[in-house]
């Protein structure tokens, strides 16, 4: 794993919100679609770490606090599911019967 790239990525995904959203949808398929593949969460926790000093993850799953981060930097909300949705465009619920 090129941990350049990787840092490199990370960053991208506060530039582009195209692939901030990818990556909040589908953080797994956003990363082999980048060409990142079998990267560890220790990694990926180090690439974040290098990229974000001033993020913090704490001890949870480092990619869902980028996701959040990622999706707070673009007015991204993350849906139930884990998809990403343009603010104003979330799913209504089904009215109680």
């Amino acid at each position: 794993m090129n941990m350049t790239s990787l840092v490199d990525y990370i960053l991208s995904l506060f530039r582009s919100e195209d692939a901030a959203r990818s990556f909040v949808a589908a953080p797994g398929q956003a990363m082999t679609n980048a060409g990142l593949i079998n990267v560890s969460p220790a990694e990926f926790s180090s690439a974040a770490a290098s990229a974000l000093p001033f993020l913090d993850l704490g001890a949870g799953d480092p990619i869902g606090g980028v996701q959040q981060a990622v999706a707070d930097q673009h007015g991204l909300a993350l849906a139930s599911d884990g998809a990403a949705c343009r603010p104003g465009l979330l799913p209504r619920m089904p009215e109680p019967s």
